[in-house]
């Protein structure tokens, strides 16, 4: 569903790191299996590009969508020197998380991935003002 975002759905790098951060915070929906409820997280994730859902439905049960899937595949395994255990999230062919316990920090690496990037510096603001906040409040 994140390739097919990148491939469909969205023209910034911050929209598309919004959807792919949604999405992960899904983690128990994505371990299931079940394609119905991860298409359910992916169009609530989507919320901004409601005429574009199905586009994202035919990627994620296309050929298309497990050619994405597959080079992703190919990718992981030329990162196969770094990856010590699963999940792993690279962007750019650079491994921003490195093992599941990073996940819980996925948008915080991501941002610090792509500081670079202008699009997604909107976003990565917001996330640091809400963690910001989190924080405070603790």
């Amino acid at each position: 569903m994140v390739l097919c975002a990148g491939q469909h759905l969205f023209d910034t790098s911050a929209a598309h790191l919004a959807f792919t951060t949604c999405l992960m915070d899904n983690t128990a929906i994505l371990q299931s299996d079940n394609f119905t409820a991860i298409m359910d997280a992916a169009v609530q994730c989507a919320v901004d590009v409601p005429d574009k859902i199905d586009d994202l439905y035919n990627c994620g049960v296309s050929e298309e969508g497990y050619q994405l899937f597959r080079d992703a595949g190919q990718r992981q395994r030329e990162l196969a020197a770094i990856v010590t255990e699963v999940p792993i999230v690279a962007l750019n062919e650079v491994a921003v998380v490195r093992r599941g316990s990073q996940m819980g920090q996925f948008p915080e690496l991501l941002c610090r991935e792509m500081q670079e990037d202008s699009s997604a510096q909107e976003y990565c603001r917001l996330i640091q003002s809400n963690q910001r906040e989190v924080n405070s409040r603790e």
